[in-house]
């Protein structure tokens, strides 16, 4: 739904402002929502990259992780608002189910449930995430304008699935296996992939770091025995209800927020394969649960 400017309405984060700008003009502060908020805020702060860790990033992922630090930090605080309790009950059972904090405890990175939590759970009809109302607060009382547009940039991206192309001096050519578009793009973790892989990752766009370079932002999940053709087709399976003009939005609202919360993170944990330095292997399809490794109907012998 569009408001009348033509910008999406975002009823949650308007009725936070409202109550933050309530509680400005109050002389009474409410202890307990203060606890509630800090105590969220500690717990997503175990979860940042240090000082030591931005020091040995690229220039432009160091950007947007810091960016990320913050607004995981806010997306914490904001939860103490009980309108957003959808939000809160949704991370609360992913971290029970999930336990989030990579291989070989979980399937799941830290990094991958932070970036789900905050800017890929949507909720209401207008999909507002903790992202995107941390970006209207910011926005409201003058962020800068750097942030605004990073942390913009961090929350309008998605997972989605890339083929390799090569590499060389560590930049990596990829492509997207939706659009067929190639791009260069950086990978922080450590691994520059093989020509053929399919990868998938949270890739963000270039920003005025490294102004031709994409990020490469979560530790990518490495496709074995699943073939760039059977995404393809898969994508095929999701948008075939969409007409041609709103296929690609069609295909955007299902690799961000998937058909209920837990799909994507339930799809890595049932893909899991194994894992090496800087990549983690998954095999199978989302839609097929004969594909997937810890999935009772799985097949061993057959190839995806």
């Amino acid at each position: 739904m569009k408001s009348i400017a033509g910008k999406p309405r975002q009823p949650l984060a308007d009725k936070i402002l409202k109550r933050m700008q309530k509680e400005i003009n109050r002389d009474i502060i409410d202890l307990s929502a203060v606890r509630a908020g800090r105590k969220h805020a500690s717990d997503l702060q175990q979860t940042i990259a240090t000082e030591g860790d931005l020091a040995i990033l690229p220039a432009a992922h160091a950007a947007y992780t810091w960016v990320q630090n913050q607004l995981s930090i806010m997306a914490g605080q904001l939860l103490a608002f009980d309108m957003l309790h959808r939000h809160r009950d949704i991370m609360e059972r992913s971290e029970e189910l999930y336990v989030p904090e990579g291989p070989p405890v979980s399937p799941l990175t830290r990094s991958y449930h932070s970036c789900w939590a905050v800017h890929d759970v949507g909720v209401g009809l207008n999909r507002e995430t903790l992202g995107t109302i941390a970006i209207a607060i910011n926005r409201k009382f003058g962020a800068h304008s750097t942030f605004i547009e990073l942390a913009g940039k961090i929350t309008e991206s998605r997972y989605s699935v890339y083929q390799i192309i090569g590499s060389a001096d560590a930049l990596i050519t990829m492509k997207d296996l939706f659009s067929g578009r190639e791009f260069s793009a950086r990978n922080a973790s450590g691994y520059d992939g093989k020509a053929g892989e399919v990868w998938y990752t949270r890739v963000l766009a270039p920003n005025l770091l490294e102004p031709d370079v994409h990020v490469v932002f979560n530790t990518p999940y490495i496709m074995y025995q699943t073939s760039a053709e059977g995404w393809q087709r898969y994508f095929e399976r999701v948008t075939a209800g969409a007409s041609t003009n709103k296929r690609e939005n069609h295909f955007h609202q299902h690799m961000k927020y998937g058909p209920e919360p837990y799909y994507w993170p339930e799809y890595i944990f049932q893909s899991y394969v194994n894992h090496t330095e800087g990549c983690i292997r998954a095999k199978g399809l989302p839609d097929i649960p004969e594909s997937l490794p810890h999935h009772e109907k799985y097949q061993r012998s057959r190839d995806w």
